[in-house]
């Protein structure tokens, strides 16, 4: 379980460095920065008429501090009818999250144009240490229906290494698997430190 005091924030406002791949298929047609819109008040990555089915957001994010495990926490918007479709999340590019996606939609008028809109709370954890992450979000759907997704309220959380500590396998001081450089594992038997 994640510590609350150990989270490290991705703000919504970060989706602007990320990038769309509109996929046919497997061809790549264009890649372009995520942009932003506002429907009911509410700031949403992408939607209408720009994020379409069958397309991806994807991003990697440089530098996290020392951790163990990650947390991604987001509100999915679907517009238009959305039945028997997926969605999908992938952290460095292991399928963490397969929500299938068979939603009735309620009305809503979102930019003056009454729409079909579902909200679904997605969560997902993994254990994971490296430096950087792979985020890919995308939707799939055999339909040929016109429909269009958004993503609002997106959290990133890191359970956090003990002070010192490079690497662990939880957030206690006795879990550090690797110290900070200049700093050492020492393990107290009986009144003798020894060096690990």
């Amino acid at each position: 379980m994640i510590q609350c005091n150990a989270t490290f924030g991705f703000m919504l406002n970060h989706f602007g460095k990320l990038q769309v791949s509109l996929m046919d298929g497997k061809q790549m047609i264009q890649k372009h920065s995520l942009q932003v819109s506002v429907c009911t008040g509410l700031i949403i990555a992408e939607r209408y008429p720009n994020l379409r089915v069958n397309q991806t957001i994807e991003n990697t994010i440089f530098n996290l501090s020392s951790h163990f495990n990650v947390q991604v926490e987001l509100k999915l918007w679907l517009f238009g009818i959305w039945k028997d479709d997926q969605f999908i999340l992938k952290l460095d590019d292991y399928e963490l999250l397969n929500q299938h996606i068979n939603q009735s939609a309620h009305q809503i008028n979102c930019g003056g144009i009454q729409q079909n809109v579902t909200l679904i709370n997605l969560r997902a954890q993994m254990n994971h240490s490296q430096s950087s992450m792979k985020i890919t979000f995308k939707t799939q759907s055999n339909s040929t229906l016109i429909k269009y997704w958004g993503i609002n309220a997106f959290d990133f959380y890191i359970g956090k290494c003990s002070i010192n500590c490079e690497q662990c396998y939880g957030p206690g001081y006795k879990e550090c698997t690797a110290c900070i450089y200049r700093f050492q594992l020492l393990k107290i038997i009986g009144r003798s430190l020894l060096q690990l």
